[in-house]
């Protein structure tokens, strides 16, 4: 049994030991306001870049009215929001029309060959007047001074893109069981290190939250470059990294909230989709593996715990006690949960690794995965 948790020990001090140093790497974005001295960049009479917000809008009824009031009170000087309502059959329409201050789209039927937010996103960057570009969710919460403080950062590599990580908000039981898990394994399937590393393709990116120059955003082909593209916002990541451009990633709890999915069944669904449809096959192969692999990890402490005695229950408790440190260290960029949540790590992992073996069901049987009325299929 000493054979099992000595490795386990040894591996789980080290990651401890390499969250809190990529913690320390990445520290949180605190609001900053335009020309204040505290952004080396936008301080003194700089005049401020026009940014236009391009939100796309779905089926967005319960959150596009709280989500266009906080875009609206940006406390930055030049900026416009542009909505895509992406043919929605909701009240999306309704709300857009009673929301003055914005540039409303009808969008287009979806043509072949591409994913619906990517779609909607290309229709609004053709209504965008802004030399910047801002590419959000709706159901996003954005600090007053979210644009101006990214702006002051993004400003420093003006040909690259900058995205930033948001707090998630977790209010079910099964979002503080799962979403965790799941920005665990995305953190670590993506590693700081090799993001940062320009020989490896590894690139990370949140698309509730990717600012751009509008010149930069052409030159790599837009989102007509990744138009089939399901996971678009890694992919447009990757694509950057690809064409030697910057891509920073960078911890913006302060500045931005999100709840993506309110249950089991919308957050099974949502993650599912994915990977039914990867935007790059092998890498398919990568999540799951990574998945099994820390479901494992995560479990055998807690199975083995009953049989063990002396040195050997010294070690599992100790197993025990460094993963939760970890996982402290590695998620508290990403969530505010109370500690004893992250005992049900195991579980969260588990649950998405059953969504991703649905996926490869569905896929093997031909078929796709349904998201808000559109059905997403593996590539043959």
């Amino acid at each position: 049994m000493l054979a099992l948790l000595v490795p386990l020990t040894a591996r789980w001090l080290v990651l401890a030991r390499r969250f809190r140093a990529e913690a320390r790497r990445m520290p949180t974005l605190q609001p900053t306001a335009w020309g204040d001295p505290a952004s080396p960049v936008s301080s003194g009479h700089r005049p401020a870049p026009h940014v236009t917000v391009v939100l796309p809008a779905r089926n967005e009824e319960a959150t596009l009215a709280a989500c266009l009031a906080c875009l609206l009170a940006q406390q930055y000087p030049a900026f416009d929001v542009v909505v895509v309502d992406d043919r929605s059959d909701d009240a999306t329409a309704t709300i857009l029309a009673a929301t003055p201050g914005i540039t409303w789209v009808a969008g287009q039927a979806l043509p072949a060959g591409w994913v619906g937010k990517s779609w909607a996103n290309w229709q609004g960057v053709h209504q965008a007047r802004g030399e910047w570009l801002l590419f959000t969710d709706a159901d996003t919460w954005h600090h007053p001074q979210a644009l101006a403080t990214a702006m002051g950062i993004a400003l420093e590599q003006p040909e690259g893109l900058l995205t930033l990580s948001p707090l998630l908000v977790c209010g079910s039981f099964w979002e503080r069981v799962v979403q965790p898990a799941v920005a665990f394994l995305m953190s670590e399937l993506y590693p700081l290190a090799w993001r940062e590393d320009p020989a490896r393709p590894h690139a990370l990116a949140n698309g509730q939250y990717l600012l751009v120059r509008r010149g930069a955003y052409d030159a790599v082909g837009g989102h007509a470059a990744i138009a089939g593209a399901v996971v678009d916002d890694v992919t447009f990541a990757m694509l950057f990294k690809a064409l030697g451009r910057p891509v920073r990633y960078m911890v913006g709890k302060q500045l931005l909230h999100v709840r993506m999915y309110a249950d089991l069944g919308a957050l099974w669904r949502g993650w599912r989709k994915g990977f039914v449809a990867p935007s790059a096959g092998p890498i398919w192969h990568l999540y799951l593996g990574s998945a099994l692999q820390w479901t494992a990890e995560s479990i055998l402490p807690w199975l083995l715990l009953p049989f063990c005695r002396g040195w050997a229950l010294a070690a599992c408790l100790a197993v025990l006690t460094l993963t939760l440190a970890a996982r402290q260290a590695k998620l508290r960029s990403y969530v505010e949960l109370a500690p004893w949540w992250h005992l049900a790590h195991p579980l969260g992992v588990a649950v998405f690794t059953g969504l991703m073996l649905d996926a490869l069901w569905l896929s093997a049987r031909g078929r796709g995965a349904e998201w808000r009325g559109r059905t997403y299929a593996r590539p043959s």
